[in-house]
């Protein structure tokens, strides 16, 4: 331990944008569906309870990145995701389409908030989103409210009982 204590103090700087382009990653569709954000925030979270890193940077880089991978991914259903869908297609039809328009149209603040509550959910709810053509600013906003909630309610979690975390892992 004393040898990554060594390493992070040598290179903090480093560490953090680490997180942050680790998270970013991790929000970004297609990727999120290989690299999850748990391998990066619940190491980080442990560092920082053990006061290796400070847990304030590690948690505005977690939001940093979490949120410019949602953007990204956002982007890149809002620009490039109606062109996947085909009239006569079997599973990405112009029918599916339509039925996640009028979804969004309901639900879509509320899909967009609580998305991150839910495995895989969060890694394609901005590229769907983009697809349904959400308003950007309402995307935008609740996006970001439900990053800023989710990590802090995480974070607290974690860094408050890092010993049962630890006990859950066997380490």
């Amino acid at each position: 331990m004393d040898i990554v204590k060594m390493f992070f103090d040598t290179y903090p700087h480093w560490i953090y944008a680490g997180i942050a382009g680790g998270m970013f990653l991790s929000a970004l569709f297609p990727v999120s569906f290989i690299l999850y954000g748990d391998y990066i925030f619940i190491p980080a979270a442990i560092f920082a309870q053990n006061g290796i890193i400070d847990i304030r940077f590690v948690y505005l880089a977690t939001i940093l990145g979490v949120y410019m991978g949602d953007v990204i991914s956002f982007l890149l259903g809002h620009y490039l995701g109606q062109s996947i869908f085909q009239k006569d297609a079997k599973y990405l039809n112009l029918e599916l389409l339509a039925k996640g328009e009028s979804f969004f149209e309901k639900y879509g603040k509320f899909a967009i908030f609580f998305s991150k509550w839910l495995p895989v959910a969060p890694g394609i709810t901005p590229f769907v989103a983009g697809i349904n053509k959400i308003n950007w600013l309402v995307f935008m906003f609740y996006d970001l409210m439900a990053t800023i909630v989710i990590f802090a309610i995480i974070y607290g979690t974690l860094f408050g009982g890092v010993s049962a975390v630890r006990l859950f892992f066997g380490w």
